[in-house]
């Protein structure tokens, strides 16, 4: 995936057809809206814009955006590897174009959003504690 105007943005069209089930539709309908809606969500809403908060991409290998920490280490320049970038508007983009053949793909996308968020963030940052509240929320649907 290469970034467009510093943004990385995951597939939306599925290559295979996916499914409706009742529990996508659940997912859909009541957990996302659930989420999206929540005063702290609003990182999380779109991709995250490298050029905006002035993480420029250092390197690009196959599908690893590689991105400079702002974590405060020895090394001034230390890179954390997010292979997976996402964000809740990517999978409500996945879900309404039945790109999910079943739930577990989607949880699996926001628990991977979750953990991007976690593996990437100093755990004394503010988006560390939103991603921390909305996956509390996430956890109780």
């Amino acid at each position: 995936m290469e970034p467009i105007n510093g943004k990385v943005q995951p597939p939306v069209v599925p290559i295979r057809p996916g499914r409706v089930t009742n529990q996508l539709q659940y997912l859909q309908r009541t957990v996302l809206p659930a989420l999206w809606d929540y005063r702290h969500a609003w990182p999380f809403h779109e991709p995250v814009d490298t050029k905006k908060l002035g993480l420029i991409a250092s390197r690009q290998t196959s599908n690893v955006l590689v991105l400079p920490s702002l974590c405060r280490t020895i090394s001034s320049q230390t890179f954390q590897v997010i292979k997976f970038p996402m964000d809740l508007g990517t999978v409500m983009k996945r879900l309404e174009n039945h790109y999910y053949w079943s739930a577990l793909d989607c949880i699996l996308d926001i628990n991977i959003l979750f953990a991007n968020c976690y593996t990437y963030n100093d755990p004394k940052e503010d988006v560390v504690w939103m991603g921390q509240q909305l996956e509390k929320i996430f956890r109780r649907q």
